[in-house]
C-alpha cells in the first residue's frame, strides 16, 4: 500500500528506537545550539537600530587660536533654543549665531546662557543642525548615532532598515523553502549559512561617511535573507527525524534555546553597547558551526521521496548503530518495501492519484489543490498571521514598560521561558488544537483586561503584569502554531509549507510595530486592546484545524487528502488526551521519553 507512506515510515521509526540516543544526540549537540544562536540575530539588530533617547545639535565652541573648548552636555544644552512640547532644549535646531564669537566676547558658558535668557529666544532666528552629540549612558553608538539618523525625513531611517531587512527576510523564506524541498534540508542550511556569516560580517566594514548607511543598508539586506531559512531547516529537520509522541517536546525544546540565547544576548548587548562589535557577537556562532556539516544528517523522509535509497539504507543502519539496535532481516524488508513505494507515490499529484509520472514537480499552488490541503494551508496562513503580528507588536512593546531598554527586553524574552514549559505540559495531555485555542483565549482577555486599567503611573504594574501574561501565551501559540504547520503538510511539499506561511506571516509582522506606534499616539492601551482583539480571532479559527496529537507525518499528497486527522467535536472541548482514528484503524504509535 502506497496511502500509508508515513505511517509505516512511523512504525519503522519506532522499530530503531526513533527516540533514542541519535536522535537527541542530533538535537542537543547540533539542533538546539542552532536555535541558541539564531536569537542572537533577532534581538542584536533592535539595539544595533537603536536612537538614544537624549540627543541635541554639536555646538561649535573655539577660541580665539582655533582650539575647541571642552564642555559637558549640560552645559551645551543651556545654550539651545527650548524644544517643543515642553522640551528643555531642541533637539534639532540652535540659533543662528556664532557661539565662538560670543564665546570670546563673554568668556564662560553661563555669560552667554544669561545673554540668551535676556534675549528673546522666539525672536532669535534659529537654524537645523547639521550634526549631534549622543547621550552614550544606555547606548555607546548605533547605526542611528554613527549616520546622525535624527531629525526630518533622516530619523526614519532606522526604521527603513528594519523594514528593508524584513523585506530580505520574507525574501528568504521562500527561497529557503523551495531549496530545502529541491535539494535537501543539509545543503539548503549550510548555504545560508555562509550568505549570514559573510554579509553579517560585511555590514561591520560599512565607512563612517555619509553614503556608510547605504552601504550598510544594501548588505545588511542581504544578510537578512539567510535569516529564516537557517532557522525554520533545522526545525523542520528535527521534526523528521523523531517519532510523533517527541514533537511538541522538541518544539518546546527549540523555544527554550532561542529563548534562553534570547536572554542571554541581553547581558552581551549591556556589556558592549556598541553596534560593531555586537554584530559580530551576533555572527561569530555561526562561523563555528561549519563544523556541523561532518555530524548534520539528511532529513531520511527526504531521502526516501527522493529516491535517494543508498543514502536512506545508511541513514536507518547508523541509527540502529547508536541506537543500539540489531539491523534484522525484518529491517531491512521493511526499509527496502519503503523504497519501492516510495518511488511510486514521490511522483503522484492531485490531479491523478492514480497515475504517475516520470519527473517528481511539486510547487507552491500544491498547497491549494486540494480541498483538505487548502484548508489546512488557509487556516495556518491565518493564524501564523496573528501570532507574528502580535508576536513582534508585543516585542516592540516591551521597551515602553521602563526606562530601561535592556531590562524590558530581558522581561519581556524571560517570560517566554514559562510560556515554553506551558506546552510541553498540556500540549501531549490535550492535543494541539485544544491547546492553542486556549492561547489565543488567554492571551487575547489579558491584552483586553487592560481597558480596566486606570492610565496612571501608580498603575503601570497592572499594566506590565497583563504584557507578560499576554506575551506568555502567545509565544506558547507561536510553538503550537509550528508545530502543527509541520505535522499537517505532508513531505513533499513540507518545506515550501514552512517557507508560505512564515513568508505571508512575515510580511504582515511589520503591522505589530505599526500598531504600537499608532497606539502610543492616541492611547496606550489601544495597542494591547488592538492585540487582544486579533488573538480572540485567531481562537476562533481554531476551532476548525485538525487534531494531529499522535498521527504520523503525511508523506505524500495523496496521503494527506485521504487521511482522516480529525478528533471529534467533543474532544475539542474535552481537556483530556483526544481520541483520533486513522483510516486504517491503526492504534495510536506511543513510546516513551
Amino acid at each position: 500500500m502506497t496511502d500509508d507512506l508515513g505511517l509505516r515510515f512511523e512504525e519503522l521509526l519506532v522499530d530503531l528506537k526513533g527516540n533514542g540516543r541519535y536522535q537527541w544526540i542530533t538535537i542537543f549537540l547540533v539542533l538546539l545550539p542552532t536555535f541558541f544562536a539564531c536569537s542572537f540575530i533577532s534581538s542584536g539588530w533592535l539595539f544595533v537600530i537603536a536612537t538614544p533617547d537624549d540627543f541635541f545639535c554639536h555646538i561649535p565652541l573655539n577660541q580665539s587660536n582655533g582650539t575647541s573648548v571642552a564642555f559637558t552636555s549640560e552645559e551645551k544644552k543651556r545654550l539651545l533654543p527650548p524644544g517643543n512640547d515642553g522640551e528643555l532644549h531642541s533637539k534639532c535646531e540652535l540659533y543662528s549665531v556664532d557661539y565662538s564669537a560670543l564665546l570670546q566676547n563673554f568668556g564662560s558658558i553661563r555669560e552667554m546662557e544669561a545673554y540668551f535668557n535676556a534675549t528673546n529666544a522666539s525672536s532669535t532666528p534659529r537654524t537645523a543642525c547639521s550634526s549631534w552629540e549622543f547621550d552614550k549612558t544606555v547606548y555607546q553608538d548605533t547605526i542611528t548615532t554613527d549616520w546622525d539618523l535624527v531629525c526630518t525625513a533622516r530619523d526614519f531611517l532606522p526604521t527603513l532598515a528594519y523594514i528593508i531587512g524584513s523585506i530580505g527576510v520574507m525574501i528568504g523564506t521562500p527561497l529557503g523553502g523551495y531549496a530545502a524541498d529541491r535539494f535537501g534540508r543539509k545543503p539548503t542550511y549550510f548555504a545560508f549559512l555562509a550568505l549570514q556569516v559573510v554579509f553579517g560580517a560585511a555590514t561591520v566594514a560599512a565607512p563612517r561617511a555619509h553614503y556608510g548607511y547605504y552601504v550598510f543598508l544594501t548588505l545588511y539586506t542581504i544578510h537578512s535573507v539567510s535569516v529564516n531559512p537557517i532557522y525554520l531547516v533545522p526545525s523542520t529537520l528535527g521534526l523528521e527525524i523523531i517519532t510523533p509522541d517527541c514533537r511538541a517536546t522538541f518544539l518546546v525544546l527549540l523555544t527554550l534555546a532561542y529563548t534562553a540565547g534570547a536572554v542571554a544576548f541581553t547581558g552581551i548587548a549591556y556589556a558592549l553597547r556598541s553596534w560593531r562589535p555586537m554584530v559580530l557577537a551576533t555572527i561569530l556562532p555561526f562561523t563555528l558551526y561549519g563544523m556541523f556539516w561532518f555530524v548534520l544528517p539528511e532529513s531520511p523522509r527526504w531521502l526516501l521521496l527522493k529516491g535517494r535509497s543508498k543514502e536512506f539504507n545508511v541513514y536507518l543502519r547508523k541509527m540502529a548503530k547508536i541506537n543500539r539496535v540489531e539491523w534484522s532481516e525484518s529491517l531491512e524488508g521493511k526499509a527496502s518495501q519503503l523504497c519501492i513505494d516510495a518511488r511510486g507515490v514521490s511522483h503522484i499529484s492531485l490531479s491523478n492519484l492514480n497515475e504517475s509520472s516520470d519527473v517528481a514537480t511539486y510547487s507552491y499552488l500544491d498547497l491549494f489543490r486540494g480541498p483538505r490541503i487548502r484548508r489546512h494551508t488557509i487556516l495556518m496562513l491565518i493564524m501564523s498571521i496573528v501570532v507574528q503580528v502580535c508576536y513582534y507588536g508585543l516585542g516592540y512593546y516591551a521597551p515602553t514598560l521602563g526606562p530601561n531598554p535592556y531590562l524590558s527586553f530581558f522581561l519581556s524574552s524571560l517570560v517566554e521561558i514559562p510560556g515554553a514549559l506551558l506546552i510541553q505540559l498540556v500540549c501531549d495531555r490535550i492535543g494541539r488544537r485544544l491547546t492553542i485555542l486556549l492561547c489565543f483565549i488567554a492571551g487575547g482577555t489579558a491584552c483586553l483586561s487592560t481597558l480596566a486599567v486606570p492610565p496612571s503611573s501608580a498603575s503601570f504594574g497592572s499594566v506590565l503584569g497583563l504584557f507578560l501574561v499576554a506575551k506568555l501565551f502567545i509565544t506558547a501559540a507561536y510553538a503550537v502554531q509550528e508545530l502543527l504547520v509541520n505535522e499537517l503538510l505532508p513531505t513533499v511539499v513540507r518545506g515550501k509549507g514552512v517557507a508560505l506561511t512564515n513568508f505571508v506571516s512575515s510580511l504582515f509582522a511589520n503591522i505589530g510595530p505599526i500598531i504600537v506606534y499608532s497606539g502610543r499616539a492616541d492611547s496606550e492601551s489601544l495597542t494591547l486592546v488592538i492585540f487582544g482583539g486579533l488573538m480572540i480571532f485567531a481562537s476562533i479559527c481554531a476551532l476548525f484545524i485538525p487534531e494531529t496529537l499522535d498521527r504520523p507525518l503525511p508523506e505524500t499528497l495523496a496521503e494527506c487528502e485521504t487521511m482522516d486527522l480529525h478528533g471529534s467535536w467533543k474532544d475539542t472541548f474535552a481537556f483530556c488526551r483526544p481520541t483520533v482514528k486513522s483510516n486504517h484503524d491503526q492504534p495510536t504509535m506511543s513510546t516513551s521519553f
